[in-house]
């Protein structure tokens, strides 16, 4: 079985490192969940209430969410240090 996942910024001026991110939204490790396929949005502005994940909080901050496409079912590793390489899957930075 091969499973497609698509990530792309919803917008091109959006970008987790440097944004206004909390300290008490960043942490060491990721969130590792399960997701059903879909749109997915990953929050960039620190504002969200259910961080990693966009509720729209940023709307008017010149921000956009990461936009996660999953074709199926799948466990992901979402980063939640901002040091990742590829946002928003965790690629293990913040063990560096």
């Amino acid at each position: 079985m091969t499973l497609n996942i698509s990530l792309k910024k919803a917008d091109r001026s959006s970008s987790i490192k440097g944004s206004s991110m909390s300290d008490s939204h960043l942490t060491n490790s990721p969130l590792a969940t399960e997701l059903d396929a879909g749109a997915h949005y990953v929050c960039t502005c620190g504002k969200s209430s259910k961080f990693p994940f966009c509720d729209g909080a940023h709307k008017g901050s010149g921000m956009a969410p990461y936009k996660l496409e999953l074709t199926a079912k799948k466990a992901v590793h979402i980063c939640r240090c901002g040091k990742t390489a590829g946002m928003p899957m965790c690629d293990g930075s913040h063990k560096k």
